[in-house]
Parts: C-alpha cells; sequence; structure tokens
C-alpha cells in the first residue's frame, strides 16, 4: 500500500544564543554534500530516508523505504539550526532514533549551508538559582555579551524557579550604550522565622532559592 505525503513545513526559527556565537555563511556546495553524506552514514542503517539540499540550499526529506512515500521540504532558513527535528511534521516523516542523531551532526552540516544572517535573533540566558535560608538574602545575577556583528535592542529580565520565598527585589538591568552587553540580577529573602514557644522567632519552616533568566532580541549592526 502506498502512501503519499507531501508536507509543507512552516518553522518559526528561534536561535537562543547561550553559546553567544553567530554563525558564520560559509556556501560552500561541495562541502555541504560532504557533510551530510557523512551525517547520513552515521545515523541511517538502511535506504529509508535520503537528505537532499536542493541549489538554492532549500532541504528536502525523503522516505524512500519500500511501499511508504513521504516528503518535507524546509526552507534553506530553517535549516539555521537543527530545531526543525524537533517539529511534529518532522518527526511524523522521520523516526525519533535517527531524528536525535542528526540532530546530534548537524552542526557539521549546518555551518556550510547557504542562507543570510538573520537581521535579528532572540537569545536567553539563564543565571545561577541562588539559596538561601531564612530572613536571609541572596542574589542571582546573569551577563549576556552579544555576538560580533550583532548589538542588544531589547532586553527583559524574568524571575524563575522561585521557592520558600517572602520578597523580592525589583529587577535590575543595565545594558550597555552600545548594546554589547547586558546585566540583569534580582535578589531574594527567605521567609521569615516563626515563634516558638518561650524561646521566641527562632523556626524556620525552610530554607528558598531563586534564578533568573535574561532575553530579548539582538539586531544585525
Amino acid at each position: 500500500m502506498r502512501l503519499p505525503l507531501k508536507v509543507a513545513v512552516g518553522l518559526t526559527l528561534f536561535c537562543a544564543i547561550s553559546a553567544e556565537t553567530a554563525h558564520a555563511e560559509n556556501c560552500d556546495q561541495s562541502l555541504l554534500n560532504t557533510a551530510l553524506a557523512g551525517a547520513e552514514r552515521i545515523c541511517l542503517s538502511g535506504n529509508e530516508l535520503k537528505f537532499d539540499f536542493e541549489t538554492n540550499g532549500d532541504l528536502r526529506i525523503l522516505r524512500i523505504t519500500p511501499g511508504v512515500k513521504g516528503e518535507i521540504h524546509l526552507d534553506r532558513n530553517q535549516t539555521y539550526g537543527a530545531t526543525f527535528f524537533q517539529d511534529p511534521a518532522v518527526r511524523k516523516l522521520v523516526e525519533e532514533r535517527i531524528a536525535a542523531c542528526m540532530e546530534r551532526q548537524w552542526p557539521q552540516v549546518a555551518k556550510f549551508t547557504c542562507h543570510p544572517e538573520p537581521s535579528t535573533i532572540n537569545f536567553e540566558k539563564q543565571g545561577p538559582n541562588v539559596n538561601f535560608d531564612c530572613e536571609q538574602w541572596a542574589t542571582s545575577p546573569v551577563d549576556y555579551n552579544a555576538p560580533d556583528g550583532y548589538y542588544i535592542s531589547s532586553v527583559n529580565l524574568e524571575v524563575i524557579s522561585t521557592s520558600n520565598i517572602s520578597t523580592t527585589s525589583p529587577p535590575k538591568i543595565i545594558k550597555s550604550p552600545d548594546g554589547s552587553f547586558a546585566h540583569g540580577e534580582v535578589s531574594f529573602r527567605g521567609l521569615d522565622k516563626t515563634d516558638v514557644p518561650f524561646v521566641g522567632k527562632v523556626n524556620c519552616p525552610g530554607g528558598g532559592h531563586g534564578g533568573v533568566r535574561i532575553y530579548g532580541v539582538i539586531t544585525k549592526k
């Protein structure tokens, strides 16, 4: 039984540049094909799938298992990162084992893909999760450095992963005038101690913890 499947997949690429590096375009078709063939040798056990870059840089994933045909077409900008392997439509065509393997190999392929660097990229970075006892303060700081060729055009701070907190300081964000650097921090205070009869406020209901996430948009200069 032949099951025709042709899915045009529209993916929104979200690039979280936690490593704070930019992707340099190195459009070389021969190196691209070599890198792709190497990934296929590692991840494909037979002829069930074929990954094929077209001359314009778009990617086709073909299901060529006997009796089952399928195809997904990805615009070249959608292959900027490996997040497309998590898309449900891709997972329907590419089994989990192969998708996970190709996702690990994709950085060696993507560095040769042909695409323009995006003008804006979303970023995020999580600060340390700090611990504190009752009536104690602790601060969770986080720094972000924009990659070369980009500046931070917008930045926000979010409190995350909190427990046993009585007070939280207002979020503090500092951005350098040229947009190359941003710093954020939030301070947390633990719960108040409770009364113990004839002793006073010495009982601590439990220590707490909290953290922050800095996020925003970087724009190409």
